[in-house]
């Protein structure tokens, strides 16, 4: 098979925050060098050994810059001119999201139902949507741990012991905490924070006395939350778990 004249391609791929592209080192600048998107300002790439001929080359360009084809130079440091091969960029979606508190702390009694705040920011590169409703299941605080305990100190055997674990999970499991009315639900735009206001009702069949804790999935991120029952109404939450 006959090679191409002249050199060939180098094809970035990735995230804003890790384009890489593996390229001839006769095709690439030999130190380092700037990769620009269009009229944009340039940013640095750095080079760096992939093998025998070939180099890695690797660029962060702002996390919200949109997913898709881009027309791109390389440039030498130095400002000796763009190389002689034919860059293409291709920025893959980055959904991602950050979500204050880091985790949930809610306090209340069975059946209660507590007003929840939460702020949620887009750092990705893609619109995210949030939800309008939550919901996801709850374990006792070492209630999985408890429950193979259970099983292993038991008398039985076989498949009679799986019994057991199982029923002794099922004592310890919480119920589904359902999170409603949730305003600000809608598509989150890249760079955009928005609160999550809500209500989210604490299970009936949850014992006083003791703490619950489950991961909701929240705009395809898991977000811890902790349930403390009361016996009595308390009507707070709050993002710092207690000590």
């Amino acid at each position: 098979m006959t090679p191409p004249d002249g050199p060939a391609t180098i094809r970035f791929h990735g995230p804003p925050g890790a384009l890489r592209a593996l390229a001839a080192a006769d095709d690439a600048p030999t130190g380092s060098a700037e990769l620009a998107l269009g009229a944009a300002p340039g940013v640095p790439v750095s080079v760096a050994p992939a093998g025998p001929g070939a180099v890695w080359l690797t660029a962060s360009l702002p996390a919200d810059t949109a997913p898709g084809p881009y027309p791109a130079t390389l440039t030498p440091a130095g400002g000796a001119g763009a190389t002689a091969a034919e860059i293409a960029v291709e920025v893959h979606p980055e959904p991602r999201v950050v979500v204050s508190p880091p985790s949930l702390v809610v306090r209340g009694a069975p059946g209660e139902h507590v007003p929840v705040v939460l702020t949620v920011a887009n750092v990705g590169n893609v619109a995210t949507p949030l939800p309008r409703f939550g919901a996801f299941g709850v374990m006792a605080r070492r209630g999985v741990e408890d429950a193979i305990g259970a099983a292993l100190r038991s008398s039985r055997d076989g498949i009679d012991r799986v019994a057991v674990l199982a029923d002794a999970l099922a004592r310890r499991h919480g119920g589904l905490v359902v999170v409603s009315d949730i305003a600000g639900h809608g598509d989150l735009a890249p760079g955009e924070v928005r609160d999550l206001a809500g209500t989210l009702r604490i299970p009936g069949d949850q014992e006083p006395g003791r703490s619950y804790a489950g991961t909701w999935l929240l705009a395809g991120t898991t977000y811890r939350v902790e349930i403390h029952v009361g016996r009595t109404s308390t009507r707070a939450s709050t993002g710092r778990a207690p000590t």
